[in-house]
This record gives C-alpha cells, structure tokens and sequence, in this order.
C-alpha cells in the first residue's frame, strides 16, 4: 500500500543515546535543549516513559507548562493539556504522551514532534511525524530517539519505508465471531426480541462477518441458548437471565459500546510497586509456557532493563516482574515486543547487509549500526539460515511476528522448546534429533501446510484477552479469533516456498 507521495519537506534524524548517557544525566539534558522553546510533542511506548520524562521536565522549570497526555487520564486532565498546547497562553509548552495523541484531537501548530523510542510500526510513525509542519513553508520534521542498537535499526527501517512511500496495510477481519456475538445480543436488546432468522439475515450484508456461515451463527446461537445468554420464548430470542447477571450493568453498556478491552498487559515491579511497562497480550502466550514448564523464570526487556516474570494474572490483564539477576538472555531483544509486519522485518535484514552511514544517523546511532553490521555478516548467505550449536538452533526469518509465531506453533511438537521474535526464531533440539530433520520438516511445509497441522496449531494457542467478548464464545471460535490475530499459515508458506533452506554449525558441531 502506497499513501499519497511523501513531501520533500518532511525530514527525520536518530539520535541514539548509550547507557552511559542514559545513567549520567545527558540524555535527559538533550531532550530539554530540544524542546526548550516552542511547542513540543514527545510521544513514548509506555506510560511510565511518559510520566517520569514530563516529571524531569517539570522539574526543570524551563518551561511554561509541562504534562502527560494519556487515555487513562481523566476527560478533564487532557482538555488541559489540549488548551495549553493549542492556546496563546503559553509559548513553550511540552506533552509527553502516548498513542493516544495519534488520534486526531487538533491541538494546532507544533514546533516538533519527538518520539522516545521507535513507534510500534510505521503507520504509527507517519501519524506522528504529521503532527508538524502545518505552517506554511514549514518542513515536517521529527527526531526519533534510541536507547539500544536494536531500537535504532528500528528506528531507521521504519524511515526508510516511510520515505519509500510505505504503511502497513490494513486488513479487516472477515470472521469476527466476538463481535457477531456483540451484534446478535445487541440487536435482540434494541427490538425487545427477535427471532432467528431475521436476526441472521440482519448481520450477513457485515463485512466483520463475510466468512461467517449460517453453522456458524447457529453454533453460537446454540451456545447462547445453552449459557443462558439469550433465552427462547415462544420462538423469540430475549435475553437471558445470564446476559443480565453479567451484562447488565448500567444498562447493557457492555454490549451497547463495542471497544474491546486493551490488547496489552501492564507489567507491575513488585519491590516498587510501579508501572513498568506494557507488552502486546499476543507475548503472553510464550510467557505463560515458560512458566507452566518450570526450568526457569522468563526474562524480558523492558525500558532498557532486565526483569523476570513472576506470574500474569490473565484476570487483571498485569504481569508481575522483578528486576533479573539470573543473567540469562531476555525473550526479546527490543523495548517492547510488537506485531510486526513482514515488509518491516525484512527491511532490518536489508539494512545490515546495506553499506554506508544513512544520513538519518547522528554519530551514536551510525556507530551502533556499523557494529551490528558486523556482528550479522553470516545473513549474507542467501536464503533461511539456521544456526546450530550443540543443541541449539536459531532461524534466522526476518519475517516478522505473525509468521515466526505461525513457524513456532508448527515447530512445538517437532523439538524440545521453541519461541519466536520479530526476525528470529530460536530453540533446542531434542537430545537425539539432528538439525537436518528440522530442514527437512521445513522444505516439507514448503509445499503446503496440511489441514490436521493447521488446525493443530491454532488449538495450541493459549487464550488471549483480545476482545472482551470472547469468554462468551465457544472454545473453538474463541480460538479461531486469537489465530486470525496471531497466525499466518499461507505468509509462512509463502515464505518457505520462496527461500532456500541453509544449515549452518559452529566449529563445535
């Protein structure tokens, strides 16, 4: 997909800080040189990003007014923060914020937008970056600021696509059973009931349901009946005495507003009791494996630190962390684990095997992009490389989430343990298996993945609180909105068709 031509004026640059910048003060004192004068957008991953940066600025005291911008906060809170910056009465203003502010609220003429890490994709990217630059003759600019090399490469995929032109597509779902079963309880409320069939006929002209069959709405239907959710008098479906025990709170808003509950969990430092972050629910699924297996305590990285899951609480969407101590290698390599799409992955691996300092980079950030060049010169051997140690293995996809997810579902009943990232996946072999039987099983999927895999697959997948609807759906349509969520089955074969398959061990092996 390709939007409107990119404008000549709109300009962007990295400026990567080290750890050591980070601990001593000087990034915290660039940011404030940056935003001292004029009105200023910083957007952040993570409300806790948000809040401890306006508190430094705050503290400050160079500048006229200071605030977050969050959707927790109240209605009242962001109106503020929407008058001081859109208002005369204020000339250096600064919001530190999250995605919400990507939301179209006008807060008029901006002198920059910053982003404090990479956005989550670059539709994200584009939506701040057109924050500026409304003026006339004003370029649309914006700097992107990274804590970590593999933030900057981020950082730099993103705008280079952007500048090609580039944005994510977006793919409406098609089988949307969570809000086939908003509709359905929705509309017998609104006519007071109705029967089946002119329900039916109602939902099938929806494009959320266009690969819905009529089995299919009678399956639900049957399972509504049969939790008591909708209830059958005389041939006209009601509600249940069910759907007023659990919907019917002020007024059957629950089913009246369609938002979806949060697809992320807040992670909870149990010694400080703070938000540290949040994690897309999608990563849940191999957090809760790791911990149901029990050999060890998972670690991921989380604003540029370590920290080991205790427990998530599926209930309260939170996940309780601790600050590591283990040492071990973290589940990801990025601040904040995301749904990445293929085009955006594979640009990652485009750009390490690329040559020359991009102009975006300052010196920092140019010098972390060397190194990482590298330390992955083995990606120049053409085709999917699969690394060998011991027992060890990592593929080497670049493919993205959906995919690398779809290959490790696959790959579970094949090898010891598996969990996949954005570009790799990796894993153990079993104590008698060789790497070649993993290549083998791959070119076979090449082929054609079959329907007894597939369906395998999406069972394995663990529950996700993606809609709040779904715990009122029968098991398999809950499983079957988590996959078309998660997975990607024709992208993988599509992509295992297209590579040739490489196996490469260390000295060792």
């Amino acid at each position: 997909m390709r939007p409107a031509e990119l404008s000549r004026e709109r300009r962007a640059r990295v400026v990567a800080f080290t750890p050591a910048q980070l601990e001593s003060g000087h990034a915290d004192a660039a940011l404030l040189r940056e935003v001292a004068q004029g009105k200023s957008l910083i957007f952040t991953e993570s409300r806790v990003d948000a809040e401890q940066l306006a508190s430094g600025l705050l503290t400050s005291g160079q500048l006229e007014h200071v605030s977050t911008y969050l959707s927790a906060m109240s209605l009242e809170a962001r109106e503020r923060a929407e008058d001081a910056m859109s208002g005369s009465e204020h000339r250096n203003v600064c919001l530190t914020c999250t995605s919400a502010m990507e939301l179209g609220i006008d807060i008029g003429d901006l002198d920059r937008a910053l982003m404090w890490g990479p956005p989550p994709g670059v539709s994200s990217l584009l939506q701040r970056w057109g924050r500026t630059g409304r003026r006339a003759g004003r370029a649309q600019e914006t700097t992107l600021y990274t804590l970590s090399p593999a933030d900057t490469l981020t950082a730099l995929a993103e705008i280079t696509l952007a500048q090609e032109g580039w944005v994510e597509p977006v793919t409406p779902p098609t089988r949307a059973y969570h809000i086939l079963f908003q509709q359905m309880l929705n509309r017998v409320l609104q006519a007071g009931g109705l029967t089946p069939a002119p329900l039916w006929a109602a939902l099938q002209g929806i494009s959320a349901f266009r690969d819905i069959t009529g089995a299919d709405f009678t399956e639900l239907l049957t399972h509504l009946l049969t939790t008591g959710l909708l209830a059958d008098v005389g041939g006209t479906l009601v509600l249940g005495d069910a759907a007023e025990r659990q919907l019917g709170r002020r007024r059957f808003q629950a089913l009246i507003t369609s938002f979806d509950a949060p697809d992320v969990y807040t992670v909870m430092d149990l010694t400080q009791r703070y938000e540290v972050g949040q994690l897309e629910s999608w990563f849940v699924d191999e957090l809760q494996r790791d911990l149901a297996a029990g050999e060890s305590k998972p670690v991921i990285l989380l604003t540029g630190r370590a920290w080991q899951v205790q427990r998530v609480h599926l209930a309260t969407a939170t996940i309780d962390v601790l600050p590591d101590r283990s040492g071990q290698a973290p589940k990801w390599q990025s601040s904040s684990p995301r749904l990445m799409h293929p085009k955006l992955a594979w640009r990652h691996r485009e750009l390490l095997l690329a040559g020359g300092d991009p102009p975006e980079l300052d010196p920092v950030a140019a010098a972390q992009v060397r190194a990482l060049r590298s330390q992955h010169q083995f990606l120049r051997a053409a085709g999917l490389l699969c690394q060998v140690a011991g027992r060890r293995f990592t593929l080497h996809t670049y493919t993205g989430t959906r995919i690398n997810k779809t290959l490790e579902v696959l790959l579970r009943p094949h090898v010891a343990k598996v969990s996949a990232g954005n570009f790799e996946l990796s894993g153990t072999l079993h104590a008698d298996q060789d790497a070649r039987e993993l290549l083998e099983r791959l070119q076979a999927w090449s082929g054609g993945i079959s329907d007894e895999e597939r369906q395998l697959a999406v069972q394995d997948l663990q529950p996700l609180p993606l809609s709040k609807y779904l715990p009122y759906l029968p098991p398999r349509m809950r499983q079957a909105v988590v996959a078309d969520h998660l997975l990607d089955i024709e992208g993988l074969e599509a992509h295992l068709l297209a590579q040739e398959l490489r196996l490469m061990r260390d000295a060792a092996n």
